[in-house]
């Protein structure tokens, strides 16, 4: 009798918060192009990106892929790479959700046809999002940890479209 009553609080509670909270606690799925910028050994480099995931229902957080492609500054290469990771939301107000985000990295340089560089590693960085109605704008600076010439800063700053879901109202 007691444990029934437990549960049916614990129940009541988390569908209250969830529905009072301001946050966003649905799920959707989202997609959407971004400006990179990667401060390397070779002098920089500068591209574009895109990016998809699905935003947990209930939870602080997304899960999202991105694909990079670079041009770097020196002649004849090649840059790209893709990225799988989570955004937690730290602080999930309203409008501006700043987040920390971290996950898996991979990179693949070449130069010309003969010799090819490929490195993977991790990444952790910060950034925040400005939620609009249907879309969100995004800015954030992260580091991947790769080996030698491939480890870079990496900033990154473009619009995420979101549809699907739960009705916010």
């Amino acid at each position: 009798m007691i444990r029934g009553a437990v549960v049916r609080a614990t129940v009541t509670l988390v569908t209250a918060v969830i529905l009072l909270n301001p946050g966003q606690l649905h799920g959707q799925v989202f997609g959407g192009v971004f400006a990179v910028r990667a401060h390397d050994t070779f002098g920089g480099s500068t591209g574009f990106g895109v990016e998809g995931g699905l935003s947990i229902p209930v939870l602080p957080l997304d899960v999202f892929g991105s694909g990079e492609w670079f041009s770097p500054s020196c002649t004849g290469c090649d840059l790209n790479g893709w990225s799988l990771g989570v955004k937690y939301r730290v602080f999930p107000f309203p409008v501006v959700r700043p987040y920390v985000t971290g996950g898996r990295t991979w990179r693949s340089r070449s130069v010309g046809v003969i010799s090819a560089v490929d490195d993977e590693g991790i990444f952790g960085g910060f950034g925040a999002d400005v939620v609009l109605t249907g879309f969100r704008l995004f800015g954030e600076i992260r580091y991947d940890f790769l080996s030698g010439d491939l480890e870079q800063r990496v900033a990154r700053t473009g619009f995420l479209l979101s549809w699907g879901g739960l009705p916010r109202d």
